[in-house]
């Protein structure tokens, strides 16, 4: 029997709280801007309240698992307290915090989870090793896909701001991977790809990257990316489509320039009308992987 799944619904969601308040599970998080005085005391103010109402719903707050993260350049960094029955206890800082399975940090950089998506990688890459003594290539376009590259893509559109040397290590660990495969281990990795029909982990997390663009330009998911796409779309501009994506310029934070929007804008903008104007994702999806197999994608297209 698969395990069980328990869903409480409450409506009575904490009240009059000013900032972001999200909870998914016993994972809740306020989010809120706290530059002067006045929002600061408003967000203890709402610390307080959802402090509250986790002890009238029986659900006390762990102090010791609460935690600050200060974003932001120049940010005050502010000290926030939380009651803890006759004691008034000071929320600890903290620089990086698991979020629903990825590692999010105060200076927006991804470093920590790639190299925990290669462990990952690494460790399942090392369980099939010393499973199976020998690999043909159906056996591999089984076992591959399943247990060893959904652990180098898991959310990569949120955390696909890679350096050069987590690129690289990624690309080795698939590269490591064909190699088992007996009847293609003297092959070049490029010839390795071509005859499992596979291709680099960098442009499958750029197609991953563009379906989930897709999804939010046409609404099909409502997620905030902190762009107007009103504003930043042009409609009826541009070559090639008309749904243009101008980049925002990153200004002083330059961690900024690789949202999902400002790192997929040149990519997305030279894409045909076709595969833009696709009426449902997976007809995109189709569209999109055609194209890129007629049209070989340049490095060019990354900048």
């Amino acid at each position: 029997m698969g395990p069980l799944l328990f869903v409480i619904y409450i409506n009575d969601l904490p009240d009059g709280l000013t900032n972001c308040f999200k909870m998914y599970a016993d994972d809740s998080k306020v989010i809120a801007e706290a530059v002067d005085l006045d929002q600061v005391s408003t967000l203890q103010e709402d610390i307080g309240k959802i402090k509250e109402w986790c002890d009238k719903w029986s659900m006390c707050l762990n102090s010791n698992k609460c935690k600050v993260m200060h974003l932001g350049k120049n940010n005050p960094i502010r000290k926030y307290y939380v009651e803890n029955g006759d004691e008034r206890v000071q929320l600890g800082a903290t620089e990086a915090e698991k979020d629903l399975g990825v590692i999010i940090t105060s200076n927006g950089k991804t470093k920590l989870q790639a190299e925990k998506a290669i462990h990952r990688a690494n460790h399942e890459l090392g369980k099939m090793r010393k499973t199976f003594r020998f690999f043909n290539i159906e056996l591999f376009r089984i076992l591959y896909p399943t247990y060893i590259r959904p652990q180098l893509e898991f959310a990569s559109s949120v955390w696909n701001s890679l350096s050069k040397e987590s690129v690289e290590k990624m690309e080795r660990i698939q590269g490591r991977a064909t190699k088992m495969v007996f009847e293609l281990r003297n092959l070049s990795e490029n010839d390795r790809l071509t005859a499992l029909g596979l291709t680099t982990l960098e442009v499958r997390r750029k197609r991953l990257d563009l379906i989930q663009l897709f999804k939010i330009i046409n609404e099909f998911e409502d997620v905030d990316i902190g762009i107007d796409m009103g504003n930043n779309r042009i409609e009826g501009g541009g070559r090639r489509h008309g749904f243009q994506i101008l980049k925002e310029r990153a200004g002083s934070y330059p961690m900024r320039g690789f949202s999902l929007p400002n790192r997929n804008a040149t990519t997305w903008n030279i894409l045909p009308s076709e595969v833009v104007n696709a009426g449902t994702v997976n007809f995109f999806k189709s569209k999109l992987d055609e194209h890129m197999r007629s049209v070989a994608w340049r490095r060019s297209i990354y900048s």
